[in-house]
């Protein structure tokens, strides 16, 4: 008969293509015959994260009584919770976290739970995380904390909550530096004009928030960074100033703008 431990395609093997598929009869029967439970492969690494990132609670714990791992590491989500939350299956994230998932664990594209769910924009999973006591200034994954996860997303209502659950404002890491430089460089005016942050920090690609926004073309935050006292000819970054960011991308409104207001246009970036 077929390998039925055989990996390989998009899902790795056919209990993990199962999971996925929320085919719990199949499941079922191929663990009956012997399948691999904790076998890593695939996009989602094992079965246990297939089922939990497409909300398929039946199917988590039935592979959680068969004896599924449920703190393993691997591929885009780390864990199979880190799939719950990005997701926002929020029953199968408080049932991970009940059957003793580690809130915390680092791995995947996001770093943890908590940042996958700021990220993605669910505020109901984010709260439930930080009750359980996720830690909240953790560092890892592409954004670094979850405030800069969500603020890159313009999730105005989590940037809030962190903010008021004692999340660093100013904490730099990933891929922006800090809240602000992600919020500014996607243009999110009003999550910017919430985090009120350390306004000329430098950190992350771009140096300070005004060259992200001028970077990425944001003139209204650009605007609005200028009129709270961001320093125009601050040094820094990938591109040395907010002109020669706004110039090197082409936003010749942006370099008009900067120009009116006393740039130094000759200034050396570095």
């Amino acid at each position: 008969g077929a390998e039925i431990n055989a990996q390989g395609g998009h899902y790795g093997t056919a209990l993990q293509a199962a999971a996925a598929r929320g085919q719990k009869d199949t499941v079922e029967f191929l663990v009956q015959q012997g399948a691999e439970i904790n076998a890593q492969c695939g996009l989602y690494g094992t079965a246990l994260q297939a089922a939990a990132n497409n909300g398929h609670k039946d199917i988590v714990e039935f592979l959680l009584q068969q004896g599924a791992e449920i703190n393993a590491q691997c591929r885009l989500y780390g864990t199979a919770l880190q799939a719950a939350a990005n997701n926002g299956h929020k029953d199968i994230v408080e049932f991970l976290v009940q059957q003793g998932a580690d809130i915390n664990a680092q791995g995947g594209h996001h770093g943890t739970a908590l940042q996958a769910a700021a990220d993605n924009g669910h505020k109901d999973i984010v709260e439930f995380l930080v009750q359980q006591g996720a830690d909240i200034n953790t560092q890892g994954g592409v954004y670094g904390p979850a405030p800069q996860a969500a603020a890159a997303r313009g999730h105005k209502d989590i940037v809030e909550f962190l903010v008021q659950q004692g999340a660093d404002i100013n904490a730099q890491g990933g891929e922006y530096g800090t809240a602000l430089h992600a919020a500014a460089t996607w243009g999110h005016k009003d999550t910017v004009e919430f985090l009120g942050a350390t306004i000329n920090a430098q950190g992350g690609e771009y140096g300070t928030a005004l060259q992200a926004a001028a970077a990425k073309g944001q003139k209204n935050t650009v605007q609005f960074l200028l009129q709270q006292g961001a320093e125009i000819n601050a040094q820094g970054g990938l591109y040395g100033t907010a002109l020669q960011a706004a110039a090197d991308n082409g936003h010749k409104n942006i370099v008009e703008f900067l120009h009116q207001q006393d740039t130094e246009i000759n200034v050396q970036g570095t």
